[in-house]
């Protein structure tokens, strides 16, 4: 076996051990439920904007707005 598999084996071998860990694993599937929730809510957001504006001007507004949080 060439020196670069072994290397990429060992590389792939000490990526996986943090999975053996279970608190990395709550981390992790928390982080994921996390940010879905997040993406949940902006389409939830915008879905109630326009349902009570009827305005896409609005509802591009109200995203704008909400990202101004993220980018700041």
């Amino acid at each position: 076996m060439s020196s670069k598999i072994k290397e990429v084996r060992q590389s792939l071998h000490r990526w996986l051990a943090s999975f053996r860990t279970r608190q990395f694993r709550r981390l992790l599937v928390g982080r994921a439920v996390s940010i879905l929730g997040d993406g949940l809510y902006s389409v939830a957001a915008m879905w109630l904007v326009y349902d009570l504006t009827g305005s896409t001007m609005y509802t591009g507004l109200a995203g704008a707005l909400a990202l101004v949080s993220v980018v700041c």
